[in-house]
């Protein structure tokens, strides 16, 4: 199996420094990630930093420029037949499928598209598009426009297709590579040695190089994704977490956090009682806190933050 990251071809309009892009190939190598494709306009600024050990990929328009890039090692063009080119094919229909025929003397194929196959039988459609194409030799560039592109990508790999084109944080209309690499990771032992708590690393990289904020429901690198408030999840995961989580935080970096809010419960009191150096509270007291939190909450819209749920324990004294 092989995830190749593209987010280096989809930021030509933030382009990161010189520094920056060495510093994220280096973090994804760390995550496992050891192929990368990088944009025309891009080259020149990151030549320089394109760590030895990992291989690089490149979109070119013309098949004269590649004398220009001598550190890039595959080079993939839009339904050309040539011997060291990997030939793009977008697809946006089942019936498609049957016009691979034409290109099965490619050296490789990137279908790229496929975003609206989940609508059929996608399985199916794999099936069909193996028995054209030896899938050890399909690039997969699943698009997103359906919300399906990690889906897709899993669902591809698991059917036995070898590579798969992805971008942190989906950018650029892609499967997201940190939901690709963990999904494998659970479903499939893919590089199941390699180190995932570099992603919150990575995020803030992305979001200084992009000046876009990644949403805090994001899956996997989210920051709220592990906060709990619901007084039976956090008392369900404190007994056996594994009933809640797919995975543990610590596998990605995060942190879980117990936040305090309008449906909270008696647990979630006693644990931030004890966070706060009490040691005993009776239960009357605690089911006051409770009640007044809940108030609190509901009047301001939002969760309780420590230090004002501070002050309403200092109110219940």
């Amino acid at each position: 199996m092989q995830i190749i990251d593209a987010t280096l071809s989809m930021l030509d309009l933030t382009p990161p420094t010189k520094e920056q892009a060495g510093e994220f190939i280096r973090l994804f190598m760390e995550c496992g990630i050891l192929d990368f494709m990088v944009s025309e306009k891009l080259y020149p600024v990151i030549e320089p930093v394109l760590i030895p050990g990992a291989s690089y990929y490149m979109e070119i328009d013309a098949l004269s420029d590649r004398r220009k890039f001598p550190l890039i090692k595959h080079f993939l063009q839009s339904k050309t037949i040539e011997e060291d080119i990997v030939t793009i094919i977008q697809m946006n229909d089942t019936r498609e499928i049957l016009h691979l025929r034409n290109y099965v003397s490619s050296k490789a194929i990137a279908l790229r598209g496929m975003d609206d196959f989940m609508c059929f039988e996608f399985d199916i459609a794999l099936k069909e598009i193996f028995s054209i194409i030896d899938k050890k030799k399909i690039f997969f560039i699943p698009e997103n426009s359906n919300d399906c592109a990690t889906a897709e990508a899993v669902m591809f790999m698991q059917a036995g297709g070898k590579k798969v084109v992805t971008t942190f944080a989906g950018v650029g209309n892609k499967a997201a590579t940190e939901q690709v690499i963990l999904a494998l990771r659970l479903n499939q032992h893919y590089k199941v040695n390699q180190d995932l708590s570099k992603l919150p690393n990575l995020k803030q990289l992305y979001e200084l190089i992009t000046r876009d904020k990644i949403p805090g429901k994001m899956p996997i690198i989210g920051e709220s994704i592990f906060w709990v408030e619901s007084g039976i999840h956090v008392d369900g995961i404190l007994k056996k977490s594994s009933n809640y989580e797919t995975f543990p935080p610590e596998l990605v970096g995060q942190v879980r956090k117990i936040v305090i809010g309008k449906h909270s419960g008696l647990c979630s009191i006693k644990i931030k009682l004890e966070e706060f150096g009490y040691s005993e509270f009776e239960k009357e007291k605690c089911l006051l806190i409770l009640r007044n939190v809940k108030l609190e909450s509901s009047k301001l819209g939002r969760n309780i933050s420590d230090d004002e749920l501070q002050s309403i324990i200092e109110g219940c004294l």
